[in-house]
C-alpha cells in the first residue's frame, strides 16, 4: 500500500511539473505567433509541440528537483 501511495505521489508531482512545462512552451509560441503571425499548419505544430516538448520538460524538471533533493547533484559537482 505505500508503495502505491509513493507512485501515486511521484504520478502527481510530475503531472504537475508537466503542466507548468506545457504552460511555459504554449506562452512561448503564443508569443512566437502573435510577435510573427502564424498559418494553420503553424497553429497545428505549437498545439502538437506544446504537448510533447511541455511533458519532457516536466519529467526532466521533476527527476532533476528530486535528484537535488536526494543530494545526488551535489555529490556529482
Amino acid at each position: 500500500m505505500r508503495r502505491a501511495i509513493e507512485k501515486l505521489r511521484t504520478a502527481c508531482w510530475i503531472a504537475l511539473f508537466c503542466a507548468g512545462g506545457m504552460m511555459l512552451v504554449k506562452l512561448t509560441f503564443v508569443a512566437v505567433c502573435w510577435i510573427g503571425g502564424h498559418n494553420w499548419t503553424e497553429a497545428l505544430f505549437g498545439f502538437v509541440a506544446t504537448m510533447v516538448l511541455g511533458g519532457a520538460v516536466g519529467v526532466e524538471s521533476y527527476m532533476w528537483f528530486r535528484d537535488r533533493r536526494l543530494g545526488r547533484l551535489s555529490k556529482q559537482e
